[in-house]
């Protein structure tokens, strides 16, 4: 009797690796979206302040540049590598591992204008203002 649990363990242990396995392929729901919308804009805003913090300005204009500027080392004038280098200077972040998607969109571009095309999400570097580019959920 004893072996019977240890199956049913072993069992529903296997049918949970297989539901974790196939579970990110199902589609997400506009609430499951929208959660994980507010999450990276939570995150990203959050680590656009420190990043401000350490540098005593905004990260720099350009989309490319400005994902850089959180997903690389950077120093005080903003230049960045993909390498910690202390005696370079290049001593802040990374702040992001990796840049999230836009969950509406699927994007991970980010424009200075917030008109069209859009993509996945606004920057204003004058601001830091960081929201949604993707025409339906900018208000977020």
């Amino acid at each position: 009797m004893a072996g019977r649990g240890w199956r049913r363990a072993a069992g529903a242990a296997v049918v949970f690796a297989g539901l974790m396995w196939v579970a990110p392929a199902l589609p997400k729901s506009a609430s499951a979206k929208a959660r994980e919308l507010r999450a990276a804009l939570s995150l990203v805003r959050g680590q656009i302040e420190l990043y401000r913090r350490h540098h005593d300005a905004f990260p720099p204009h350009s989309g490319d540049a400005f994902k850089a500027a959180l997903t690389q080392y950077s120093r005080r004038d903003h230049a960045t590598s993909e390498q910690e280098d202390e005696a370079g200077g290049f001593v802040f972040g990374p702040y992001l591992l990796a840049f999230p998607r836009n969950p509406f969109s699927g994007s991970v571009e980010v424009s200075t204008a917030p008109s069209s095309p859009r993509q996945g999400w606004y920057y204003d570097p004058r601001t830091g203002e960081f929201r949604t580019n993707d025409g339906e959920h900018d208000e977020l």
